[in-house]
């Protein structure tokens, strides 16, 4: 347990042998694995005339535009962050919901509008503060407790939805329009650091957060 010293060289009991290479150049090793983070899907999206940055920013052409997530899920708690245009709407779609209007036009979609309003099935209520270009937006998604809440730069907006009925739901977006100036939705699925950090408890969508858990009863019976 102590330490020893022997001819002026210096010996600790515990030490351990590392494997451990500074200059290793493996790009996994350098960046990390890949871990199936969400991004826009290109397939799935109505009036999308223009997809950058890896599928995480767009604008449209037309007024009701529309675009998912690439991954959905049917439980757990997910955060997204979006940086927005010009007259966006931010929300979440069940993936039986059509895209063909923006998130909020019909049923089973919901979305929180730059006048401050949130739009549920085609109807509008007053809800939280207006936002503009550039502001960040974090739509909250809990399919545990069934609600929708949103933040605008950090700032929580409160409880937009309750009551959320059981599915499988992606983020949306009806993004900047094209009017003259380049106005675009970037968003964050956990890809990079958010600008602002998701509330306790909520993860970033990708494929391991929406993997269900395997409980295995009898580990006796596996190897």
């Amino acid at each position: 347990g102590g330490t020893y010293v022997y001819s002026n060289v210096r010996i600790e009991p515990d030490a351990a042998a590392t494997n451990f290479n500074p200059f290793i150049t493996d790009i996994n090793a350098v960046r990390g694995q890949e871990t199936g983070y969400s991004t826009l899907n290109p397939l799935d999206n109505t009036g999308i005339t223009k997809l950058v940055d890896g599928n995480l920013s767009f604008r449209r052409n037309t007024n009701n535009g529309r675009i998912n997530s690439t991954i959905a899920a049917s439980f757990g708690k997910y955060y997204a962050e979006c940086q927005v245009g010009n007259d966006t709407l931010v929300g979440v779609s069940e993936v039986s919901s059509q895209t063909n209007t923006y998130p909020g036009g019909n049923a089973g979609s919901y979305g929180y509008f730059g006048g401050g309003q949130f739009y549920d099935a085609g109807s509008s209520a007053s809800y939280a503060d207006s936002f503009t270009i550039d502001d960040y937006i974090g739509c909250i998604l809990d399919l545990d407790n069934g609600t929708i809440a949103y933040t605008k730069n950090g700032v929580s907006q409160g409880v937009a939805k309750t009551g959320l009925p059981a599915g499988s739901y992606r983020f949306s977006s009806r993004g900047g329009r094209h009017d003259g100036t380049e106005t675009l939705d970037r968003w964050n699925f956990g890809q990079k650091p958010f600008k602002f950090p998701p509330p306790a408890g909520f993860q970033p969508l990708n494929a391991a957060n929406v993997r269900p858990e395997t409980v295995i009863t009898r580990p006796d019976q596996f190897v």
